[in-house]
Parts: structure tokens; sequence; C-alpha cells
């Protein structure tokens, strides 16, 4: 009789308890959801929160710490490491010590600049952020600077992204960040700029440690992190590679030092010498063409490989190498005519910048086969923000906006008077009263067209068209009531460098002047028109 009960017992329990076993998993992990929800809820509650919550990965380890750690806050002043925080470094890869010691900066840094005492949740969170980090060097913090070096690299060496860059220049700047390898976060210095070629951003990291690295074009190459090498490295480049050329990309303020070529007679005015940096295709001696990075001015592009630019000309790129060659040669006074009974009282005095009486002078027409800053997608305004806690707080590792190239470079310009203003005055005196070109006659002959005009360093302009019987009758700013049937876009050097009928064919065919027809009946118009348009062009 017992042991028919005791069967019994064992076979109620096989039955029912994998059953209340997943009931209970189940509601446990419903409860550590909550928990997490409730953890990221009370962070955004906080400005402290909202910052760590920006940087923090996961935030369910932040739940975490917080159930494990009720006393974060005296933990914190502790002198010694204590044994959980031991364990979280181990689990980390990082030095017990050393996090925390970060830990206690990065308390004291966001307790210092918001003036209030983290709550134990936030205290958790800024831990986490530390965890999170890659192990670095002291001194040593995220969003800092570090240096590329690409000295041991092979010039001609190809990858995936980087185009023609690294072919004038032996080291980038870039930014500490992190880069995850076989779910470690690794040390690497994060480069960005513009691709030209594509119309993308790009972003690549190299490994700090190349014993992580994946490629020969990663291995190649010797991430500087810590300060005194990077001060050590710059300070002999010139023997490195003699290409001074880093982290400057298309739209950056460029000088051209000529004076010494037989065409330099007016290279010592800014608005001659000052330009930006564009990216297009040369010709070279052997007759061959490649597209090379260079800075333009009123005489032409002059690129930066010295190897692919006239020997008397020097290019000199970013803020410091610029304001260096011009605080050492300023620009030559120009006395202005006064009227006589004023000429004894006021002295001339030696300005940087455009004269007073120097107007603003229009771009000096590069080949629209160069690419400007007007030229490159508005899309890339949507990049992703991507942020760090570096030393002393939030840093933004993400590259700038277009837009926002756009105004420092119109800034900087205009600051040392050589702000090339676009004249789109002129472009409307040569185009009304204009016949089109035969297929474009087909295809635009009678249409109300708004143009968006991206410019290398303002705001975009919206033009307005009108075309009756294939002749522009007008083009001028938009009114209120204007109704277009189609919508075009262009950038600025496009419009200053169509020069004749082909070259405004060109520009439709190659996509430069792209146009989309508005409203459906429009659209199927366009549909059957298209195929004749292009067996004319």
């Amino acid at each position: 009789m017992n042991t028919k009960i005791i069967f019994m017992g064992v076979i109620f329990s096989l039955l029912v308890l994998p059953s209340a076993f997943g009931f209970t998993h189940h509601a446990i992990g419903d409860w550590w959801e909550d928990l997490t929800n409730q953890i990221d809820e009370e962070l955004e509650r906080s400005r402290i929160g909202r910052e760590l919550n920006r940087i923090i990965e996961d935030v369910g380890k932040v739940a975490e710490i917080a159930s494990d750690f009720s006393n974060l806050a005296s933990i914190v002043t502790s002198g010694i490491t204590p044994i959980g925080i031991v364990n979280l470094a181990v689990q980390y890869g990082h030095n017990p010590d050393q996090l925390f010691g970060r830990f206690q900066e990065r308390v004291q840094s966001l307790q210092s600049r918001h003036g209030e005492h983290l709550s134990n949740t936030e205290m958790a969170a800024a831990l986490q952020s530390v965890l999170e980090e890659p192990a670095l060097p002291e001194g040593v913090y995220m969003g800092g600077s570090c240096i590329i070096d690409l000295t041991s690299c092979p010039e001609e060496i190809q990858t995936p992204s980087r185009g023609n860059y690294y072919q004038f220049s032996c080291y980038l700047e870039g930014l500490v960040s992190k880069k995850k390898v076989n779910n470690v976060n690794r040390a690497s210095c994060t480069a960005n700029w513009l691709d030209a070629g594509r119309g993308s951003s790009v972003e690549i990291k190299f490994l700090a440690d190349t014993q992580y690295a994946t490629y020969a074009w990663e291995r190649c190459a010797r991430v500087i992190l810590e300060h005194d090498e990077q001060r050590q490295f710059l300070t002999s480049r010139s023997t490195n590679c003699n290409q001074p050329i880093a982290r400057h990309d298309i739209g950056d303020v460029c000088v051209v030092d000529y004076a010494s070529c037989s065409y330099g007679a007016n290279a010592q005015r800014n608005v001659n010498r000052v330009g930006n940096i564009v990216e297009g295709p040369i010709t070279l001696s052997d007759g061959s063409r490649r597209r090379v990075y260079a800075c333009a001015v009123s005489h032409g592009p002059f690129a930066l490989n010295p190897a692919w630019r006239d020997a008397c000309a020097t290019v000199h790129v970013g803020d410091i190498e610029v304001n260096e060659f011009l605080v050492a040669h300023p620009e030559p006074s120009q006395q202005l005519a006064l009227p006589v009974q004023q000429q004894q009282q006021v002295q001339q005095v030696p300005q940087l910048g455009r004269p007073q009486n120097q107007s603003p002078i229009t771009s000096s027409g590069l080949t629209r086969d160069f690419v400007r800053l007007g030229d490159i997608p508005n899309f890339l305004d949507q990049v992703q923000v991507t942020a760090v806690y570096g030393q002393e707080g939030i840093v933004e590792i993400a590259p700038p906006s277009v837009q926002s190239r756009k105004a420092e470079v119109q800034q900087k310009l205009q600051h040392l008077g050589a702000y090339k203003e676009f004249n789109i005055d002129e472009i409307k005196e040569n185009v009304e009263g204009q016949v089109l070109p035969g297929p474009l006659q087909t295809f635009f002959g009678d249409e109300r067209i708004k143009i968006i005009i991206h410019q290398n360093y303002d705001d975009d302009l919206d033009y307005c068209i009108a075309i009756t019987k294939g002749v522009i009758s007008e083009f001028s700013s938009c009114s209120p009531g204007f109704t277009p049937t189609i919508k075009m876009e262009t950038s600025q050097s496009v419009l200053e460098s169509v020069e004749s009928e082909s070259d405004l064919l060109d520009a439709f065919d190659t996509g430069k002047i792209t146009y989309n027809a508005v409203g459906l009946g429009k659209k199927i118009k366009f549909g059957i028109s298209y195929i004749a348009f292009k067996l004319f062009t």
C-alpha cells in the first residue's frame, strides 16, 4: 500500500514539476524584463541618467549591478578595490584597480558637472559605462585624439572603402573609440571622411592591438593613443613621409603658396591663395589621369600630394598650418584712396582678410568632375549620432553633417577674405531667353520647374523656372503661387561648369542634374518621353 502511494507520488511529480518549473522560469523572465524596463525609465527621468543611457550598450547589466550592489555610494569612496568590483573587472578584461579608479573618476565628473549626487541606479549605470569601455593606457580616454600611422603600409594598398585617401597621407588623425572583437570591446582609433566617388560617408576603425586585426591593411597600421607619442610622431612626420596631411576632408580650408611660380604674381592675396579641398581628376606628366584631393584656389586646383603638383607650389592644410602660414606671410596692406583732408589723419593698418573695397568673387570654375561640398548628397546629414564618455563628459564621435561643414567653411573663408560667392544672378542673365537644346525641348518644352541648388557653403537655394515652347521665359526665386510640374536638383558646381549645350546634355545624362515629375499624369508622360530623350542624348 505504501509502495503504491509512493509510486503515484513520483508519477505526479514527473507530470507536474516540469510545468511548474516552466511557469516559474517564465515568471522570472517577465520579472527581470520588468526590472530592466524600470531601470531604463528611471535613467530617462534624470539628466545624469539620460546622459549615461546614451552610451550604455546593455541596460540589463545596469539592472544586475543595481540589484547586486545596494550601496555603491559608499563603495565608490573606498580606498581599495572591493572584491565585487574586482570580479566585474575580470569578467570584462580590465585591470581591477585601473577600472575602479576610472569608475571613481566617472562619478566625480558627473557629480561635478551636474552639481548633484548620483542615485544608486545612476552609480550602477556609471560603473557599467566604464566596464563597457576597452582597456586604455593611463591618461587616454574615449573620444580623445589618436593617430593612425600608415608609414609602414604600402602606398597603393587596396581596401574596400578607403579609395584614394591614403595615397597622399602617411597618417590619419582620429578619435579614440572601441571595436568589438569576439564580443569584447577593444581599443581602436576611428577616422571619418567623405568618399567623394561614392557620395557616402566612410568610417573606419583601426585596432590599437594589431593581433586582433583581420586584414593586412589593418595590421600594417600603428595606432598611437598616448599624447606624448603623438607629439613625438608629429614632430618627426616630415622625415616619415613629408606629407603632413591628415583628418582633412572635402571643403576644409587650405592655402596654396605659389608666389615662387611664374604665374604667382597675385599669390600674396588671400582671395587668390586661400581655398578649400576638392576631389577630382588631374592629368599627370605621362598623360594618364587619376582622381586626387586638391586645394582649389582662384588659379585652379593644386594636388595635395607634392608629387602631383608644380614643384614651385606648397599646400598648407588645416587650421594650424593655415594660420601659421598666414601669420608668417600676412596679406599686403592696400592703401585706399582718401580725400586730401583725411590723408594726414588716417594711418593704414595692415589687415588679415579681404581689403575693404574688394568685393566677393565668384568661383573660378573647376570642371564639374571635381567634387565639392555642394556635390555631396544631403542624406549624409542623417548619420546616426554616436557618443562616448570622455575625460570630462560626453564626446560626439560621429562625423559632422554636410550642412555643418558648409557653415564652418563659409565662416572661415569669410574671415580670411577668400569667400567665393555663388553668383546666381549671372546664371539668371545667361539662361533667361535661351532656347533649350533639341533633345531637352522634347522633354521640357512647356514646363514649370522648381530646382533645388546645393551650394558649396551656404544653405540650399530654391529657384523656379518657366519654359514656354522651348524658351526659358523665367528664372527667379520661387513665388508663393508657383506650382511646379517638375522638380529638379543639382549643385552649384554643376551649374557653374556648364558652358555649352553638350555640357548641359551631359549633366542630365550622367545624373548630375536629376528630375522628377509632379503628379501621376505627368509621371506617365515622362515615362514615355524618357525613352525618346535617351535616344536623342
